[in-house]
């Protein structure tokens, strides 16, 4: 003990004998903890991008080195014709512009089929499944976006524009508040064509446990 305090008098009378060198010091090392710390809390921010899915270990989304989407039947294919391939979601995400009572705001808007709603496990609260109809338009909000636009009314039946077209909430469904890729606030089927030629659409696939990815790329 008493080396410990003659080391931190020493310690302390340097300081007070070199003051301008000290306080670089202090400060220096400072702003290198804080630096640090600030990068961990980012990276780790960065790393935890939708990890909260169910089963988010084995969902992989797919990209093209052309950096081309896919064909909306290529998901349904993967799934029939590779056996490591346990299920799919193809979708379409984006912006939008919403007007509703005269002001507008943009958000987020996802067109996707039920492949995309059992894969992500979002359900429908209140309301119908009629905003899974190709060229619809009926539209599901997500129950915070519904939450924030209607407060405790029931957003159910009331027509709103995105993008310039009319639009009739017909859902409300589950969503989610955490940071993700994958955000949305309306769900859609959208009017977009589903032939062979259209390369518009993402493909997420669930893959099955252990299976070799690379191997399957070269596949």
């Amino acid at each position: 003990i008493i080396m410990i305090i003659h080391y931190m008098q020493v310690a302390f009378r340097t300081l007070l004998k070199y003051k301008t060198q000290s306080v670089i010091s202090i400060l220096g090392l400072a702003v290198g903890f804080t630096c640090f710390a600030l990068s961990t809390i980012w990276i780790h921010y960065e790393m935890t991008y939708d990890t909260f899915h169910e089963d988010a270990e084995k969902i992989h989304w797919m990209v093209r080195k052309s950096g081309k989407n896919y064909p909306f039947p290529l998901g349904k294919e993967l799934k029939e014709n590779y056996d490591e391939v346990e299920d799919y979601a193809t979708f379409v995400t984006g912006d939008a512009r919403l007007l509703h009572q005269t002001k507008k705001s943009d958000v987020k808007l996802m067109v996707a089929d039920t492949s995309f709603l059992n894969m992500m496990n979002i359900r429908t609260l209140e309301g119908n499944s009629n905003f899974l109809i190709h060229g619809g338009t009926e539209v599901a909000i997500t129950e915070n976006k519904a939450k924030e636009l209607f407060g405790d009314e029931s957003p159910l039946g009331k027509e709103m524009e995105l993008d310039n077209n009319k639009y009739t909430i017909c859902a409300v469904v589950s969503g989610w508040d955490k940071h993700s890729n994958l955000y949305f606030d309306f769900l859609h089927a959208g009017n977009y064509s589903r032939e062979l030629y259209n390369f518009l659409f993402h493909i997420l696939v669930k893959l099955r446990t252990g299976t070799d990815i690379a191997g399957l790329e070269e596949k």
